[in-house]
């Protein structure tokens, strides 16, 4: 954690800025080329921690409109719809010991596929991820796994 200095006598410091924890300004900063970002942010999946106020799905549009045709998103995001109930306890469990920026917002199929609204959704869409084109393999759980993936081409 790294903090600021008083740039002038009697003014406050800036608060401190927590480099081990991603934030999404950062994140996206640094998938658009940027170098205001750490470590945390380069690794990050961040997009639960996106909330209304923010417009994640806006956001996801900026981004695509920086990356040439033919790139692909790719996107695997808890799900508000599969197991309910317990997934709601989960979120409750995370975000009190979250700040209100970094409360995790778990979506639905139909919010996860708004997501690709443009692009060209690639078989078999958005699924749950051991749903999505399983190789041949002793593992694939036989019960309901809590997410949705997709990819889709930028055309």
């Amino acid at each position: 954690m790294t903090g600021g200095t008083s740039p002038e006598p009697g003014r406050p410091p800036p608060p401190a800025l927590d480099t081990g924890v991603a934030h999404p300004a950062r994140v996206y900063d640094c998938w658009l080329g940027g170098k205001d970002n750490y470590a945390a942010d380069r690794e990050a999946a961040v997009l639960q921690n996106i909330g209304p106020p923010d417009d994640p799905h806006a956001l996801v549009a900026r981004l695509l409109q920086a990356v040439v045709p033919a790139s692909y998103l790719v996107l695997s995001h808890p799900a508000s719809d599969i197991m309910p109930e317990a997934m709601a306890r989960m979120a409750r469990s995370l975000n009190e010991r979250q700040r209100e920026a970094e409360h995790a917002r778990f979506r639905s199929r139909a919010e996860i596929t708004r997501f690709f609204d443009g692009l060209e959704l690639c078989e078999p869409g958005v699924v749950q991820p051991h749903r999505w084109r399983p190789g041949p393999g002793p593992f694939v759980p036989d019960h309901d796994v809590s997410a949705w993936c997709g990819v889709a081409r930028k055309p």
